[in-house]
């Protein structure tokens, strides 16, 4: 209690100044605590490893400091030339890193490094090198705020799949379809409408289980016939949307009857409507004409496209 008090107040019960080296343990670890908030507002994994990397390096005064993956990946900032010696060491060498509870020092030794210094950091490291201040405290600081700034990014991540994406067959669903389909150009983008033919069959000969089995395997094997940067989504039970910017009319169609074969292959056939954005229309009304196509597929006899009017 009465260290406390020196820290807080800077004097003895005396009335003298407290030491020297007190007011530099309060800086230091208020120096740690600043950059410490500022990894926890990272939007992203390498973000939050730039800002780790600065933190590690500012509160210890090291020459160099570097985040070792779990897999011996290892990204290093700060003097030049041992930055450079630590990205060439071997991969099995970082892995070894990552489990030294002590004596990274002597690991480095024929690297032409030394006084290092380690914390653990989810089966990986923070390693700092030729630091200048008492390290271990403040380095495990740094990196229990890593961790637990990784941990609030994985949350994210995933609550932001769970709200843009179908929990079933890890498609998109309809809130970003419909962002997307804000977004379509008149006489470039197609909205190709598809449903699964006699899907309700399957719910009712071999149960849902198997109607759930069967919407995985077909959205797999819609995904595996598009262009990259072509948009599968997932818009009702057994309906499928697909968005792609297209030459004309012909390559749109053309598209359609690529998916009627993979449905097919993955024996699960579909019909398919394909409408192409007009320039007196918005995105909506061309999904609506796109589903009006995709019924005249239906009483065609099924398994097969059409284009809108």
């Amino acid at each position: 209690m009465t260290l406390s008090l020196y820290l807080v107040h800077g004097t003895t019960p005396d009335g003298v100044a407290a030491p020297g080296p007190s007011d530099l343990a309060v800086s230091a670890y208020a120096h740690a605590l600043r950059r410490t908030l500022a990894m926890a507002s990272a939007g992203d994994r390498a973000e939050l490893t730039e800002r780790t990397l600065v933190a590690a390096r500012e509160v210890t005064d090291a020459a160099v400091a570097a985040v070792i993956e779990p897999d011996g990946e290892l990204r290093a900032e700060g003097d030049p030339d041992l930055a450079e010696r630590l990205r060439c060491l071997p991969t099995d060498l970082c892995q070894r890193l990552c489990r030294a509870s002590a004596g990274p020092t002597d690991l480095l030794a024929g690297h032409g490094l030394s006084a290092a210094t380690t914390a653990p950091m989810n089966g990986g490291a923070l390693l700092v090198v030729n630091a200048r201040r008492a390290v271990a405290p403040l380095l495990d600081l740094v990196a229990a705020h890593h961790v637990a700034s990784l941990d609030r990014l994985g949350k994210l991540d995933a609550l932001h799949r769970f709200a843009n994406s179908d929990p079933l067959t890890g498609l998109r669903h309809h809130r970003p379809f419909r962002r997307r389909l804000a977004r379509t150009i008149p006489g470039r983008t197609a909205v190709i409408a598809l449903d699964v033919d006699d899907f309700k069959t399957i719910n009712d000969e071999y149960g849902h289980e198997a109607g759930d089995s069967a919407l995985i395997r077909l959205g797999n094997a819609l995904q595996g016939t598009l262009r990259e940067g072509d948009g599968l989504y997932r818009v009702g039970g057994d309906e499928f949307a697909v968005i792609v910017e297209v030459a004309g009319e012909p390559e749109a169609l053309a598209i359609a009857e690529r998916l009627l074969r993979a449905a097919r292959a993955a024996g699960h056939p579909v019909s398919a409507g394909v409408a192409l954005r007009r320039a007196d229309e918005e995105g909506p009304d061309t999904l609506r004409r796109a589903d009006a196509a995709l019924y005249e597929a239906k009483r065609a006899g099924r398994d097969a496209a059409r284009m809108a009017d």
